[in-house]
């Protein structure tokens, strides 16, 4: 069966805007997956699609600062984020798993 995946930012907003492309593409017999953050849960299953929970961030959107939160030195946490690729390789690891 052919599959249709959706990745989202946990952003809801983004969400409603794919809902009649989706329910067009579950009529036509192909599956639906919205992949995401915890948050995402309820909507899929209010909307009757399937859900594939991901915990890594988004990457290449600056938001290695507001993910070393907690370091002492945020600023350089981010810099080294940046460097090694810490995000893309999180969420490509997610991502070959699902």
């Amino acid at each position: 069966m052919r599959t249709a995946i959706f990745l989202f930012p946990n952003l809801t907003g983004h969400l409603n805007r794919t809902i009649r492309l989706s329910k067009f593409l579950k009529k036509h017999n192909i599956r639906v997956v919205y992949v995401g953050e915890q948050n995402l849960k309820k909507f899929t299953f209010q909307h009757d699609f399937e859900f594939y929970l991901i915990n890594s961030s988004p990457f290449g959107i600056g938001s290695e600062e507001w993910l070393n939160k907690e370091a002492k030195d945020k600023w350089l946490e981010s810099i080294i984020d940046r460097f090694t690729n810490k995000q893309f390789k999180t969420r490509q690891k997610e991502l070959d798993l699902m």
